[in-house]
């Protein structure tokens, strides 16, 4: 058998060399603590930081103590200016984080630095913006303030009229109660008969009908065939309203006494969407163009509709986009929906009829709609009536003045991943003062909405 030499001499390395210094010096558990205060204080990501701390590491003794001293001196400042502060949403975000540059939309000014918080419209907006806040704390301005600089078209329901003079230094257009003439006309790419299932949909979403969607669809049918029968002896092309629906609901047939009752209710139903002889909104067979108004920048007065016809015109704005964008797919915003008192034209429905589905058709209509490039900002004084799952797709949360009731603050806390201190400082918030939370971002971020100048 070969013999072979086993007799081996490992040579000790110099500890004195570089490489054995680097070695060292790479796994000092004193650089390694600071290092991870850097990161719990947010100054870890600052490339000067990151440069001075490789120093620190490869450099002579004097000089890795000098930055070791430096370092320690600039995380005490950090303890006690936390002290002074007293806010649970320190460490503060850094320009280079938060600023993009200057370019965007303004949201806020940080606190304590002042930093502004900049996002392009897209990530503000595609995925939906919520905006929650009692009245006098600043939540309209900060609303104004974000339509002030976007330069996408875009459509706003006002339930309370208090955009009216704000329209006009916007560039927008207001539609007035007395002017919204809603017909029920498809989009150019959806036929009636596909319609008239949408529209039964949305009758029955909006007030809550369980039982009675055959019958809608059965007068659908009859208004359909009266319409094609009118258009082909006269030549002139119209449309269908709510209130043809409500009429043609007298020409079903109540086979029994269960049916009988469904009719009834389809008829109550419909008569409280019609509304009064006054109201025309959903009487007219000639409405408003919502191919144009798409393209455009209005807002809709709805101060006289009850919250049967708000939800119903809220589903409807957002049913009509959706279909109106069929085949149409991008991933940057081309058109948005400003929901004013979002529970009004968004909430789950509870009536005499019985109450809506627990899971509605908010959620996939959604996330159609932001596949397309539309997006949706909510405006409201609270987030519990407004329905879960428009709460859980919500991407972006702009919280601004004191929050105090408990249901409240469980759900923004939840939306925006608070812990218990910041959780608890949302009841001390003053005017104009907030809180703003994006995935993107990744933290919620501590600040002022900025000053605007609002017409009343």
């Amino acid at each position: 058998m070969r013999n072979v030499n086993r007799d081996f001499h490992f040579s000790v390395p110099d500890p004195q060399s570089r490489l054995q210094r680097f070695k060292t010096t790479r796994r000092d558990p004193q650089m390694l603590e600071i290092r991870q205060k850097l990161m719990d204080a947010n100054l870890w990501e600052n490339p000067a930081v990151q440069h001075k701390f490789w120093l620190g590491q490869v450099g002579t003794d004097k000089t890795r103590r000098r930055v070791r001293t430096e370092f320690l001196e600039l995380i005490e400042q950090h303890k006690e200016l936390s002290m002074v502060l007293d806010d649970p949403y320190m460490p503060y975000a850094t320009a280079d984080q938060i600023s993009n540059v200057g370019k965007g939309i303004h949201v806020l000014d940080q606190a304590y630095n002042r930093i502004p918080l900049f996002l392009d419209e897209t990530t503000l907006l595609l995925k939906g913006l919520m905006v929650i806040g009692r009245p006098g704390y600043g939540k309209s301005s900060a609303v104004y303030n974000v339509l002030d600089q976007v330069t996408t078209p875009y459509l706003g329901l006002d339930p309370k009229t208090s955009w009216t003079q704000a329209c006009i230094a916007l560039g927008s257009k207001y539609i007035d109660w007395d002017s919204l003439y809603l017909c029920l006309h498809p989009p150019k790419n959806i036929t009636w008969e596909h319609w008239l299932f949408v529209l039964s949909d949305v009758i029955c979403q909006a007030t809550g009908l369980q039982y009675s969607q055959d019958l809608i669809i059965e007068a659908g049918q009859i208004c359909l065939r009266q319409k094609n029968d009118f258009e082909a002896r006269s030549g002139i092309e119209t449309s269908i309203s709510l209130k043809d629906l409500k009429l043609a609901l007298s020409l079903c047939s109540a086979k029994n006494s269960k049916r009988a009752q469904y009719l009834e209710s389809a008829k109550t139903a419909l008569s409280l969407l019609v509304g009064s002889e006054d109201q025309h909104i959903f009487a007219a067979r000639s409405g408003l163009p919502w191919d144009e108004i798409l393209k455009g920048r209005y807002f809709m007065g709805c101060q006289y509709a009850n919250s049967y016809q708000s939800r119903f015109l809220g589903l409807y704005c957002f049913l009509y986009q959706m279909y109106s964008a069929i085949g149409k797919e991008t991933h940057q915003l081309t058109h948005f929906t400003v929901v004013d008192d979002a529970s009004r034209f968004i909430s789950q429905t509870t009536s005499i009829f019985g109450s809506g589905g627990q899971f509605g058709p908010w959620m996939n209509l959604l996330k159609v709609l932001r596949a397309s490039g539309e997006g949706y900002l909510f405006v409201d004084q609270l987030c519990s009536p407004i329905l879960k799952e428009i709460k859980q797709l919500v991407n972006c949360w702009l919280v601004i003045g004191s929050i105090g009731q408990k249901e409240e603050l469980d759900a923004i806390a939840a939306a925006m991943n608070l812990n218990t201190d910041q959780r608890s400082m949302l009841t001390k918030f003053e005017q104009r003062e907030c809180v703003f939370y994006s995935p993107e971002i990744g933290r919620p971020i501590h600040g002022y909405v900025p000053i605007v100048h609002r017409p009343c």
